[in-house]
C-alpha cells in the first residue's frame, strides 16, 4: 500500500506542476495577444514568444512525467487531449505574422525538440 501511496503522490505532484505550467502559458498567451496588436512591439512580442516556448518545454516535461506516473487509461487519454490542445494553441500562436518573424530567428538553434516549423507542418509526434 505504501508504494501505491507514493505513486499517487508522485502523480499528483506532476499533475500540479503540469497545471502550473499550463496556467503560466495561458497568462503569456493573453499578454502576447495584447502586445501583437500594435506592430511596434516586435521586441516585446519576441521576448514573450520566447518565454512561451520555454514554458511549453516545461509543460511538455511535466506532461511526460505525468504519463510515466499514471496507469489509468482514462486519465492518460485526458492528459493527451490536453497536451494536443496546448500544442495546437502554440502552433496557432506561432502562425501569427508577428510571431512568424520572431520564430524565424529563435528556431535556428535547438531551442526545442519540436520546432515551430514542424508544429506548423503538423509533423510533430508525441514521443
Amino acid at each position: 500500500m505504501a508504494e501505491n501511496d507514493e505513486v499517487t503522490k508522485d502523480f499528483n505532484s506532476c499533475k500540479r506542476l503540469r497545471s502550473t505550467q499550463m496556467a503560466q502559458m495561458t497568462k503569456l498567451y493573453t499578454e502576447l495577444e495584447t502586445q501583437i496588436i500594435p506592430r511596434t512591439n516586435v521586441d516585446q512580442v519576441k521576448c514573450l514568444f520566447e518565454k512561451l516556448c520555454d514554458k511549453f518545454e516545461l509543460f511538455k516535461t511535466a506532461y511526460l512525467e505525468c504519463l510515466d506516473a499514471c496507469s489509468d487509461s482514462g486519465i492518460i487519454d485526458s492528459l493527451e487531449a490536453t497536451y494536443r490542445s496546448c500544442q495546437y494553441k502554440l502552433k496557432r500562436c506561432s502562425n501569427k505574422e508577428c510571431c512568424k518573424q520572431c520564430r524565424y530567428v529563435m528556431f535556428k538553434g535547438t531551442m526545442t525538440k519540436w520546432p515551430v516549423q514542424k508544429l506548423a507542418q503538423g509533423t510533430t509526434q508525441i514521443p
